[in-house]
């Protein structure tokens, strides 16, 4: 044997040597229990009646037939939708009232205002495509809005025909290109 094996041998002796000594103390003891052990107190069985088995129970426990849905757990699927339910409509009801009419589109978009500080006479400014409109409070646009009131952020607007109202929340200006 070459002296490069022998040293490997003494090498493999000693780390073997080792790992059975760690293994012998860290096994060798019994475990030890902390805190309270089951032996410190004493056994009292519990009061029962008749400590025979409750057949007429266990039956029904046998007979019991499970009436749920039958899925299975561990495959992934949408759950099912219920029916949907239709309700049934009594004849006797007067019929439903027409909708009311569909909201207050404006094609303008509010982006600002400016206000008079010593008579607080606010005007707002509308914008239709590449058309600005300046209009104060009580002031139509193109004849067919009244602006109703202008706040800090919006602008209550009322269309004259229906007598219509909307809300018009302030826009950021887009930048200028």
């Amino acid at each position: 044997m070459t002296t490069r094996v022998k040293v490997l041998l003494v090498i493999f002796a000693a780390v073997a040597a080792i790992y059975g000594a760690s293994l012998y103390f860290s096994w060798g003891g019994a475990p030890q229990l902390l805190g309270i052990q089951a032996s410190d107190a004493r056994f009292t069985p519990l009061d029962v009646d008749s400590p025979a088995l409750k057949g007429y129970l266990l039956q029904r426990i046998r007979d019991f037939k499970y009436s749920g849905r039958h899925d299975n757990i561990f495959v992934y699927r949408a759950p099912r939708q219920p029916a949907p339910v239709v309700p049934v409509r009594d004849p006797n009801l007067p019929p439903d009232p027409p909708p009311g009419p569909p909201p207050l589109v404006l094609p303008y978009r509010f982006f600002g205002y400016v206000m008079n500080l010593p008579s607080g006479n606010r005007r707002g400014f509308f914008q239709n495509g590449e058309d600005i409109f300046i209009a104060a409070e009580g002031e139509t646009l193109q004849n067919r809005f009244r602006v109703l009131r202008i706040t800090n952020n919006s602008a209550e607007v009322e269309e004259l025909a229906s007598g219509r109202r909307a809300t018009v929340q302030i826009e950021e200006a887009p930048p200028i290109a």
